[in-house]
Order: structure tokens, then C-alpha cells, then sequence
């Protein structure tokens, strides 16, 4: 499983703008397609969960090469989109726009209707 479109083409000698024609206009098509994704996102997301959660494990060497040790990495970044993705009323930005006159004030506005009065014809 490749999990990008234009890889798989490749890999299957397969034209992409069939790919997309026959979504359109094969259900049974579509809906392999449509499993295929949803596959192919759960691999992803196991993966993202691998490298934030267990970690990934890296080499350490010593300053003339040696290997002396593997250490785990993880990758809080991943976890904070794992995050973010589970449990986003808990997780996502939160942003409070608020739109205000001055000092607090409630926004007014003054609508003007008829001629501007400059004196061009527009």
C-alpha cells in the first residue's frame, strides 16, 4: 500500500486521470477506493502513534565513530496532531475574535443611501 495516488499509478503503469474518472463513474470502484484511503490513513496514524508514543529508536555513537548505546526519540509534535485529532475540544487553537468599538463599545455604523453630493456623475 502506497498511499498516494500518483505512486500507485506509477507503480501499476495506470493513467491518474482514469483513477479519477473511474471514481466518478464506477460504485464499485469508488468504494474500493474509498476502503483503500481510510486503510491506508489508519497505517498512517499507527505509524504517527509508533514515533510519538513508543518511539523510535536511534543510534548514539562516540566521537570516533563507535556505536555505543540506541536511545528512544518521540515526536511530540505527532503527538500534540494525535491529540488534536481524538480530542480536539480539549486539544485544538481556540480563538475568540471579538469585534468592538471604542473602549468596548458596541460596534455602530451609518449606512448612507442617495447621492454623494461630490458633484461627479458616478
Amino acid at each position: 500500500m502506497l498511499g498516494n495516488v500518483s505512486a500507485a499509478c506509477r507503480d501499476t503503469s495506470v493513467d491518474r486521470r482514469d483513477v479519477y474518472r473511474w471514481k466518478e463513474n464506477d460504485a464499485k470502484f469508488l468504494a474500493a477506493f474509498t476502503d483503500a484511503e481510510i486503510e491506508s490513513t489508519e497505517l498512517m496514524e499507527r505509524e504517527a502513534y509508533r514515533r510519538a508514543v513508543e518511539g523510535v529508536q536511534k543510534p548514539v555513537y562516540s566521537r570516533d565513530g563507535t556505536l555505543i548505546d540506541t536511545v528512544y526519540d518521540y515526536s511530540d509534535t505527532l503527538l500534540m496532531f494525535l491529540l488534536k485529532a481524538r480530542a480536539p475540544q480539549r486539544f485544538r487553537e481556540r480563538y475568540d475574535h471579538q469585534h468592538t468599538g471604542a473602549n468596548g463599545a458596541p460596534l455602530t455604523f451609518t449606512l448612507l443611501i442617495g447621492d454623494d453630493d461630490d458633484g461627479d456623475d458616478e
